[in-house]
């Protein structure tokens, strides 16, 4: 169970790092700033980062350490049945991590384009005196 508390610890402390090391690379600096636009703080992209690293992270240290649980019961399998449930729980690992984060980039807004118009889109968001925009529901 200590191995266990550790693995946590471990993730926690590598979302951290990955988030600070992520936070530098995104940094705008202050003379490269456009007007009129947000730009977040270190402190805050870290702290994003963070909560969103930190749950895919651990779902992957608690799969990887269960599929090790579940392998290890299974002694008296061949290696190639040992492998086999391992590639099977590894897929279906993977699979739920990009579902999850796949639902974490969708949205619910819904943007109305006219019939016939063709050409690129943009959304912007937060733009200060912009006019405000027509919604339903």
């Amino acid at each position: 169970m200590v191995r266990f508390f550790k693995l946590i610890l471990a993730t926690v402390l590598l979302s951290f790092f990955l988030s600070v090391i992520g936070a530098f690379m995104n940094y705008t600096p202050i003379f490269q700033r456009e007007p009129n636009v947000y730009y977040a703080s270190i402190l805050e992209s870290v702290l994003f980062s963070i909560v969103m690293i930190t749950p895919v992270l651990l779902a992957v240290i608690i799969l990887s350490f269960l599929i090790v649980k579940i392998l290890s019961r299974f002694r008296n399998l061949s290696a190639f049945g040992r492998i086999t449930i391992g590639f099977v729980l590894a897929i279906f690992m993977i699979t739920v991590t990009i579902f999850m984060m796949k639902k974490a980039n969708q949205t619910n807004d819904l943007y109305l384009i006219p019939q016939g118009y063709e050409g690129d889109v943009f959304v912007f968001y937060n733009v200060d005196g912009a006019p405000k925009l027509e919604s339903e529901n």
